[in-house]
């Protein structure tokens, strides 16, 4: 569930040659992370920013993309798409003639520089800020419906708590940080504030009762950016940078 919420707020992006990104990567950024001696993500980048991310699972054929837009320095649209990954056949993921389905969100901003709406296809989604809570309003296009989620921030800007279908929810999931820098601060592919993209890296999360759901160990360099994170589960990934 850890990896996979990780691949979500990492999104897709699409692969062909023809297509790529500015391949150069300024110094010091991170640009992929090993699982098991493969590439499970890997990042593009033009202009110095991160342009895209793409996602793999045992090939070296992506299946998930995201792609970032700027303005002003900060992100104003978004492209994710996938492949596959609904498929009956165990050798789609790997596919390179795949075909990607996408979405395309954009993103607007308030006077402090907040995420204030993100606008899909699909959907639309309104975020209200007061002190450190944040009030997220989702209305779904088709189906004429809304949800309502909140969350709370600490000091550094980190999710600290997510309240879901509020006010009807049993109760707010907490998480915890270490002091580190994240790498993927900011690049958020969610609709929702997300944990993953905290400004530093989220280590716990507990449920409603407070019970651990799961922990996340890291090892860091010099500079205190993640050389290492052991899931608990099994995974292990590395971060490599440039």
């Amino acid at each position: 569930m850890k990896r996979y919420a990780l691949i979500l707020l990492l999104g897709l992006i699409f692969s062909c040659k023809n297509e790529k990104a500015d391949p150069e990567i300024p110094a010091g950024v991170l640009s992929e992370i090993i699982q098991d001696g493969k590439v499970q993500t890997r990042f593009e980048y033009g202009d110095g920013r991160v342009a895209r991310i793409l996602g793999y699972s045992s090939c070296d054929t992506p299946y998930e993309t995201s792609e970032f837009s700027y303005s002003r320095g900060r992100i104003s649209s978004i492209r994710k798409g996938s492949r596959g990954m609904y498929s009956s056949w165990n050798g789609a993921l790997c596919d390179p003639n795949g075909k990607f389905d996408y979405q395309d969100y954009t993103v607007e901003y308030n006077a402090e520089g907040h995420r204030s709406k993100v606008v899909g296809k699909n959907l639309t989604a309104d975020i209200e800020y007061t002190g450190r809570n944040a009030r997220v309003s989702v209305l779904y296009h088709a189906e004429k419906t809304r949800r309502l989620d909140l969350f709370k921030f600490d000091d550094h800007g980190n999710v600290i708590e997510r309240q879901n279908g509020a006010p009807n929810s049993v109760g707010p999931s907490r998480y915890e940080y270490d002091k580190h820098p994240n790498p993927f601060a900011g690049l958020n592919t969610n609709v929702w504030p997300d944990p993953f993209t905290s400004p530093n890296n989220v280590i716990r999360a507990f449920d409603y009762n407070g019970d651990l759901q799961w922990e996340r160990k890291f090892t860091y360099d010099s500079a205190g950016r993640p050389l290492t994170c052991d899931e608990g589960n099994g995974v292990r990934m590395e971060f490599h940078y440039r």
